[in-house]
């Protein structure tokens, strides 16, 4: 059996008409045809947030935001790939998703056998040149700061085939046809769109709101959308349909092809997303809210087999449960130390629990903690800043989202590192306002922080929502259900034990009294 796992960043779940909550219906023709000979996953959920933290889940097979944040894969630490390697299965890697080898993480693609990059997504260190003339599609305090980097890096794109999108699958196609011989394989494709910036060509720019005159704000900074017009945000949503509307063309290319090559009786097909974004709800656009709303953390997953008829699964699943999936299907032993579980044994029979799951929990690193059981999202702020501590045994740069290495703090975050861990809330602070630290230099703790710290500055409050009967959010339950309150705090605990979380975590989510019940 071979495995193609298909990771399409920022695709929101609701987008996808299988889906039962979605309210932007569109067609996407072929990923309707690839849903309706697969096994849909209608409760999967983000584990780590966001983009490499999510990856960091699927590689290793472990939720780690508990532990650390956006950071490379520690060398210590057996991920997928090595462990596809130690049992003779060829592995590829085929990205535009620059961020495997940036500065931050880097790491992501060392073990793969083969890897294409496609190079100059959002702000990848690419194309210098002087003489590029930058374009302004909207105002500068409109779009991302980091848009000139992006523009000169796409300039010479002319036609459909010069973008991204087009790009991956193609790359992607190209070695599928090159390797028809091949067998037990695993192609992970790893493809940054939909994110932002939302640049699809035409005529899928103009596709979904083609009579609108205003400014192309194809990179909005993330904030409050009232910043916008009320048109603005719709074109942005726009953009982002077309962006989807030309993956649902080219992945319709790649099934064809893979029917065509006969690889669809021997191959297992998986798709999914790290989160969503938002286009306006909770007044806002863009991730990082200051509560990870459904729109960002409720997931697809959807996974082909070829021995597997079409089906629905309700069990709730992750990011981590794609690592043994993958594994299991490879015929690979599964190790008993990953938090994940194979999501196979439902794939092929729809009448299996994949595991006794009656909550999960996801977040962001130094954040709220999230827990879900399917019907309620409880969300749990930290009481307090710290204590907060970054473990890890092999890195230890500060470093910026320009790819940038700052030295200096890195010797300061040397000094505080103790036994294989680090203290992040007690650098380079100001004094606390509202009982919450900010940090006086924008380093890698203060983003991982930001749906905390960065945007208000003051203590947050948990909230409680009924998703079945509010899957919006917009109704916030706290007060109203105490008795469920204190029940998922208690499912929180039992939570944070199960993976082994660090104790100071109990503190600071001020669960200390919940976890002495357990002890009791």
């Amino acid at each position: 059996m071979n495995v193609i796992c298909l990771l399409s960043d920022t695709f929101r779940r609701d987008h996808l008409t299988f889906y039962n909550t979605f309210k932007h219906e569109f067609k996407l023709p072929n990923l309707q045809r690839f849903a309706e000979m697969s096994i849909i996953f209608d409760n999967a959920y983000i584990g780590s947030y966001p983009c490499m933290p999510a990856r960091q889940d699927l590689w290793t097979g472990r939720l780690n935001f508990l532990r650390r944040g956006w950071s490379p894969l520690e060398y210590k630490e057996q991920d997928l790939i090595n462990r596809l390697k130690e049992h003779g299965k060829k592995t590829m890697l085929v990205t535009d998703h620059y961020h495997l080898w940036q500065a931050g993480a880097g790491n992501y693609h060392y073990s793969f056998d083969g890897m294409e990059f496609i190079r100059g997504q959002e702000n990848d260190n690419w194309i210098t040149d002087t003489d590029v003339e930058i374009r302004w599609p909207a105002s500068k305090e409109k779009l991302s700061r980091n848009w000139e980097k992006y523009a000169r890096n796409t300039a010479h794109f002319s036609k459909e085939e010069d973008y991204f999108t087009p790009k991956v699958f193609q790359r992607s196609i190209d070695w599928l046809e090159n390797n028809q011989s091949l067998e037990d394989f695993f192609l992970m494709i790893d493809l940054f769109d939909p994110h932002e910036p939302f640049d699809p060509p035409e005529p899928y720019n103009r596709m979904f709101n083609p009579d609108y005159t205003g400014e192309e704000i194809i990179w909005p900074s993330y904030g409050k959308a009232d910043r916008y017009t009320k048109e603005e945000v719709k074109h942005i949503h726009a953009l982002y349909k077309g962006h989807l509307a030309l993956i649902d063309k080219w992945f319709g290319k790649m099934l064809d092809k893979l029917e065509a090559l006969g690889r669809m009786e021997d191959t297992v097909f998986i798709m999914t997303s790290d989160h969503g974004f938002l286009f306006g709800e909770h007044n806002w656009v863009g991730k990082h809210s200051q509560t990870l709303y459904n729109h960002i953390t409720h997931t697809p997953i959807i996974i082909y087999h070829p021995k597997a008829e079409s089906h629905r699964v309700n069990d709730l699943v992750q990011m981590a449960d794609l690592h043994p999936t993958i594994l299991d299907a490879l015929d690979v032993p599964i190790p008993e130390d990953i938090h994940g579980r194979s999501l196979l044994p439902a794939v092929l029979d729809h009448s299996t629990e994949i595991v006794e799951k009656d909550s999960i929990i996801y977040g962001v690193f130094g954040g709220a903690i999230y827990l879900t059981d399917g019907d309620w999202v409880f969300v749990k702020r930290p009481e307090k800043s710290g204590p907060l501590y970054w473990y890890t045994d092999t890195f230890y740069q500060v470093w910026d989202f320009g790819q940038n290495i700052n030295i200096k703090e890195t010797k300061e975050r040397f000094q505080s590192y103790d036994h294989g861990r680090f203290e992040v809330n007690t650098m380079n602070q100001e004094t606390l306002k509202d009982g919450v630290a900010r940090s006086a230099k924008k380093t890698m703790e203060r983003y991982q922080m930001k749906t905390e710290h960065e945007l208000a500055f003051k203590l947050l409050h948990d909230e409680l929502y009924h998703i079945t009967s509010d899957y919006e959010q917009n109704h916030n339950l706290i007060d109203k259900y105490p008795e469920k309150v204190e029940f998922f705090k208690l499912k929180l605990v039992e939570n944070l034990r199960k993976y082994n979380a660090p104790e100071e975590q109990y503190d600071r989510m001020g669960l200390k009294d919940h976890m002495n019940k357990f002890n009791v």
